[in-house]
């Protein structure tokens, strides 16, 4: 178990409970309602931000991380937060922070992402993406769509 005064335990933790909840979330009334608008946004700007950022993404060894954007009630992005922590992802973590959501349903209120730079059949990443979403992946990575633009993509959990 990690030292509960350890930076890095601290951030994982915080992390951890950020993506319980914002699955908690996404499963309510509220949560399903924000969601697609909420997907529109982040598309409108991650894709951009895909094609610059995946290059250094790349360098981690990885095909995907996922991650968590905790926006606030007038919908700014405050905070975003990768797993795994890597220095490959802070390019994303700049771009994302201070951009623009919908207004969710309350005041940090977070939300989770998979985000793939690379198509993860094949690779050491597959058993954890289709733990995430099942066989759906075969499809959504098969499946011409916005978000999957130049191999890569941000998905909602």
């Amino acid at each position: 178990m990690g030292d509960p005064g350890d930076v890095d335990y601290q951030y994982l933790t915080r992390w951890n409970n950020l993506y319980i909840e914002s699955e908690r979330l996404e499963k309510t009334k509220e949560g399903k309602s924000y969601a697609h608008p909420m997907l529109e946004a982040h598309n409108s700007f991650f894709i951009k931000l895909m094609e610059k950022c995946q290059a250094e993404a790349r360098k981690s060894g990885k095909s995907m991380f996922m991650a968590i954007a905790i926006v606030s009630k007038s919908g700014v992005i405050e905070q975003y937060m990768t797993y795994p922590r890597k220095a490959e992802y802070q390019c994303f973590v700049n771009g994302v922070v201070g951009q623009t959501y919908p207004s969710p349903p309350a005041d940090h209120y977070p939300v989770g992402f998979v985000v793939l730079f690379d198509n993860p059949i094949g690779s050491p990443d597959e058993a954890c993406v289709r733990q995430i979403y099942g066989n759906r992946i075969d499809k959504m990575w098969s499946t011409p769509n916005p978000a999957f633009k130049h191999g890569s993509s941000s998905v909602a959990h």
